[in-house]
């Protein structure tokens, strides 16, 4: 009987994508510890505050106090969830972000690894470069550290699964040209 080989390459997307979200974590850890800071505010307080919806449900459907431009129904059920949940404090809006950041390093970094293929000479240097460029650029900083630009981060998780998806349905040939 042959026993299976066990494939090093299997296991190097998902260690290198845990590492570079690691990286991530320790980056913006501090964060934790801020407050709230402009749109957060407005947003929290229209799920709490004195003209909140008589149903925290009702917020859902609404854009929080005069910020048309903030109506995101998804980000929305995040934070009413959480407040359900009991969170009333900025720590735990702020630790959810972060976890959030960091698990969409992990994703980009599975994302670089399958779009770079097989035959790509050093995959694994190029898709921690990518992971870690998504990391720690500058223009991350405002969605994991302000609690009202959660969206932003929901939308690059939905992304990158849609993105996963996509190659892993390719990669297992689940798209038949052939419809007989």
């Amino acid at each position: 009987m042959v026993q299976p080989r066990f494939n090093r390459m299997a296991l190097a997307a998902p260690a290198l994508g845990l590492v570079t979200a690691l990286v991530a974590l320790l980056v913006y850890w501090p964060a934790r510890g801020n407050g709230l800071v402009w749109d957060d505010w407005a947003v929290l307080e229209s799920l709490v505050g004195p003209d909140a919806p008589a149903s925290r449900w009702g917020a859902l459907l609404q854009p929080p106090a005069d910020y048309a431009a903030l109506f995101r129904p998804l980000t929305m059920l995040t934070f009413v969830l959480q407040l359900w949940a009991g969170h009333a404090s900025p720590l735990p809006f702020h630790t959810f972000n972060l976890v959030l950041h960091s698990f969409n390093v992990f994703l980009a970094a599975l994302v670089a690894w399958q779009l770079l293929g097989d035959g790509y000479p050093g995959r694994a240097a190029a898709a921690t470069v990518c992971a870690l460029a998504y990391a720690l650029h500058p223009a991350l900083t405002e969605p994991v550290i302000w609690i009202s630009a959660r969206s932003d981060l929901i939308m690059t998780f939905w992304l990158c699964i849609a993105l996963l998806a996509d190659r892993l349905l390719l990669a297992k040939a689940w798209l038949d040209e052939d419809p007989r």
